[in-house]
């Protein structure tokens, strides 16, 4: 059986390990294509329980009409949008996304947390 080549960094080494490990609960990814790779890896790492969020000013993708989708989905996963200033903040442990407090809820409610 031939592996499937995935668009994301999260399952092509140990990083899910190693940030575990580390007691890191939260990610916020940023980078190209932010409608493909990034999007593919937030999008895992909030699959494996992070807390994820995009730094979107700090992201660039391929078309505008991806970039549009790629956005429609994070909102629906709970996956922050945030620019570089607001991401500073939340790495200062100043502000929480609104989007990781109703992923919260959402695991609260779920009986997962």
């Amino acid at each position: 059986m031939e592996k499937k080549q995935r668009k994301s960094n999260t399952f092509s080494n140990d990083l899910e390990e190693l940030l575990k490990s580390n007691g890191i609960t939260a990610v916020l990814g940023c980078g190209l294509a932010f409608d493909i790779c990034v999007r593919h890896t937030v999008v895992d790492a909030n699959n494996l329980g992070f807390l994820t969020g995009v730094i979107r000013d700090c992201s660039q993708g391929f078309s505008q009409e991806n970039i549009k989708e790629t956005c429609r989905v994070l909102d629906s996963e709970n996956i922050a949008i945030v620019d570089v200033w607001k991401a500073r903040s939340i790495i200062e442990r100043h502000k929480v996304p609104v989007e990781w407090i109703c992923r919260l809820m959402d695991l609260i409610d779920n009986g997962s947390l």
